[in-house]
């Protein structure tokens, strides 16, 4: 079990470590090679496990941008969390904590933590031994996920965030913030140095509409959207070797604003480096948040909680998942733009998104719009979908 209760020290030896990387005085490897679980383009139990060469950010030339590539990096950042593992502990200091890394990082203006995943393996296989299956252990714990996906897609990213404000406030003020510029932004930190299966990231730039496929996530309660992602020779992958717990990754998974050379999304997915041992399993957390760049938003849904951490179906994804199909998809213009991506959305529609009415027990459509993503991966696909 891994707790932050040591976080002070470990946060001033992660601080020296980068002054001396900094100082060059720590050898930094310009790249390494790896396996990326990319996905068959015929069946979703096939696996397409390729080779690539991995470039350490470390050694860049120029700083990963967020609104550019569609990620960045983060180093010096402090928490207060001593137990990451305890889920209203998460919620009553790290949530305040990523609110306030974003809005200094990022201009927003509001920033709403709605769902978040401990990674740990190891603990979850000793938690699912114990207790004979996955739903008695620690809420939200999960294993690395491997395989290049991402957790929303053109339409979903919005139908997500129209899900998630509903509750808590009218439908002319989420219709008037989700008018506005927003994004889904994911804030990922390693609880320890990170020497197995690190997160690697893949520019905006290089990616395009042929990349992705639509799946559909079907809950108990709702439907979603992710994104697989299909193998490319334009893929060139990037990560920061030996990430410790003073630094965080923030990467866009949707993004509405579509001006040019403002990133959509970032592709992005662990990956098992060549050589690499077998343990220390890799341990992080990941807090999702709806990101509002407008003024008007200041005020949006003063009291929302997430729902994973209310009595709902929502409170374990792990449980309520169902069922993945694959949806058509009709090629488009493999020019990569924002209405590229667009097209993709309207050509793969087969129907609405939907979400389980409670009170008629009918499912209903969630009205859809054409803002935009980002792609991830790791071992498994996290299930959440927009």
């Amino acid at each position: 079990q891994v707790h932050f209760s040591a976080f002070a020290s470990v946060l001033d030896m992660a601080a020296q470590r980068a002054a001396k990387v900094a100082a060059h005085t720590i050898a930094v490897p310009s790249a390494v090679k790896g396996n990326f679980v990319y996905a068959d383009r015929e069946s979703l139990d096939v696996e397409d496990v390729r080779e690539m060469v991995v470039q350490d950010a470390r050694a860049a030339t120029r700083p990963h941008d967020i609104h550019r590539d569609g990620f960045c990096m983060v180093s010096g950042v402090p928490t207060h969390v001593v137990d990451p593992y305890d889920k209203l502990e998460v919620e009553r200091v790290y949530y305040k904590e990523v609110e306030e890394l974003l809005k200094k990082k990022l201009g927003a203006k509001r920033v709403i933590p709605f769902d978040h995943i401990v990674r740990n393996k190891a603990r979850l296989a000793e938690e699912v031994a114990a207790t004979g299956n996955q739903s008695g252990s620690t809420p939200f714990l999960s294993g690395v996920a491997s395989i290049v996906h991402n957790d929303y897609t053109v339409r979903s990213g919005y139908s997500r965030a129209k899900q998630l404000l509903t509750p808590h406030s009218t439908s002319e003020t989420i219709e008037k913030a989700l008018s506005g510029r927003f994004a889904i932004v994911n804030v990922w930190r390693p609880l320890a140095t990170v020497v197995k299966d690190p997160l690697a990231m893949l520019s905006w730039e290089l990616t395009q509409p042929e990349d992705v496929q639509t799946i559909k996530l079907v809950y108990t309660h709702r439907e979603g959207e992710v994104y697989r992602v299909f193998p490319s020779d334009r893929h060139q992958w990037s990560y920061w070797s030996h990430m410790d717990p003073s630094e965080v990754l923030l990467f866009k998974t949707f993004d509405s604003e579509t001006a040019p050379g403002v990133a959509q999304f970032a592709l992005h997915s662990a990956f098992a480096m060549s050589g690499q041992s077998e343990t220390p399993e890799r341990q992080s957390i990941e807090v999702r948040t709806l990101v509002f760049f407008d003024d008007d938003a200041v005020d949006l849904a003063p009291a929302f909680r997430a729902p994973h951490l209310t009595p709902s179906p929502d409170s374990d994804s792990r449980v309520s998942l169902v069922e993945r199909k694959i949806m058509p998809q009709v090629p488009v213009s493999t020019e990569r733009s924002s209405r590229s991506f667009a097209a993709l959305a309207e050509q793969s529609r087969t129907g609405p998104i939907r979400l389980l009415n409670a009170s008629t027990a009918t499912w209903e459509p969630v009205p859809t719009s054409t803002p935009q993503i980002s792609l991830h991966a790791s071992h498994d696909i996290s299930p959440e979908g927009g």
